[in-house]
């Protein structure tokens, strides 16, 4: 099943960190997260022009300043030795734990990631996401098609609240 819509929340106007992004920046974001090749588990590949090409006066040189910065920002992870990139946050504020089978979908997904340090903050997202919602109709479906998965995601452990688990400012090759 291939995501036909993105969900956007009003509440990105709440966070002083995207409030501070530069026009630039929160459009590349927002056309990232509306991206058909964005997976399940929010990573899509890394190509400057195909996002250039989707709004008039966007270039791949402001599209690579754009990524550079929402990536200092942690809005973005990047793998550049994968050509792969990771909206941080998507499985969250896409509500995918809430649909046990879209959670099916998004399990898959992280298995196709190539980028072992993308696969690994994913993995801390959705540690931080298990002690946010553990009682979300996701996690038993999770579990139950990929057990290793959820073993990991358990795992890792963080906290309730935990500002920056990973400790990822930017990834090998970056």
């Amino acid at each position: 099943m291939a995501r036909e819509h993105a969900i956007l929340l009003v509440s990105i106007w709440d966070d002083p960190d995207f409030i501070a992004l530069e026009a630039m920046q929160q459009t590349v974001f927002f056309s990232l997260i509306a991206n058909r090749d964005l997976s399940w588990c929010g990573v899509a590949p890394y190509l400057p022009k195909r996002i250039a090409g989707h709004c008039k006066g966007l270039t791949e040189r402001k599209v690579v300043a754009s990524i550079d910065a929402l990536t200092e920002a942690r809005f973005l992870l990047v793998d550049n030795g994968t050509d792969e990139i990771a909206v941080r946050t998507f499985v969250r504020h896409d509500k995918i734990i809430n649909s046990p089978n879209v959670t099916k979908a998004m399990g898959r997904a992280v298995g196709l990631v190539r980028s072992d340090d993308l696969r690994d903050a994913i993995k801390g997202e959705l540690s931080r996401l298990l002690a946010d919602q553990p009682d979300a109709k996701g996690w038993a479906s999770l579990d139950a098609a990929y057990p290793d998965l959820m073993a990991e995601v358990i795992a890792k452990g963080y906290p309730k609240g935990s500002v920056n688990p990973s400790g990822i400012r930017s990834l090998k090759g970056a």
